[in-house]
């Protein structure tokens, strides 16, 4: 039995601040290699180009998917046991699930992780269980990082589809 619930990533959170640090690094840099009397404009220009790439590179896409995610689960709870699954006190029996496809993008497949791809590859992903009279139930990454990975575990012989994309919930 495995029990999920909303939770702070506490990884993202380190990464985002550790991105954030290396960013307000770069300014400092700038502030002290250019003359500021002469050059503030080169400090504002550079300053704000930095800060642009970081919110639009990393917190941007985080906070859209983070709000997006908390939409379908926000008070979910979820409890994966040997023959069934339990959604918000809703048992699902394994039999009337027709498949699960899992929503990410490439990198998270690919299990490419770190300082090459964005923040939002590793830790954003959702699956949508299709059951029986296409009934859907939308289970994000915001209940736990490992989801996926416990379903493989508990429930090998579920049919799984690979979704390559953007995973924003539709």
């Amino acid at each position: 039995m495995k029990k999920y619930s909303i939770k702070p990533n506490e990884k993202l959170n380190r990464e985002l601040l550790i991105y954030g640090l290396i960013m307000f690094i770069f300014i400092i840099i700038t502030y002290l290699s250019i003359d500021i009397d002469e050059d503030i404009e080169l400090l504002i220009l550079v300053s704000s180009i930095i800060i642009i790439c970081y919110s639009v590179l990393f917190l941007f896409p985080v906070f859209i998917l983070q709000a997006n995610y908390s939409k379908y689960n926000k008070k979910t709870e979820l409890v994966l046991l040997k023959d069934y699954i339990i959604i918000n006190n809703e048992t699902i029996q394994l039999d009337s699930i027709v498949e699960v496809n899992i929503y990410a993008t490439h990198q998270y497949f690919s299990g490419h992780v770190g300082a090459s791809t964005l923040t939002f590859n590793e830790y954003f992903y959702y699956l949508e269980i299709i059951v029986l009279k296409n009934k859907k139930y939308i289970l994000t990454s915001l209940l736990g990082n490992d989801i996926d990975k416990s379903f493989y575990k508990y429930y090998p012989d579920l049919v799984y589809n690979k979704v390559k994309r953007f995973p924003l919930v539709k």
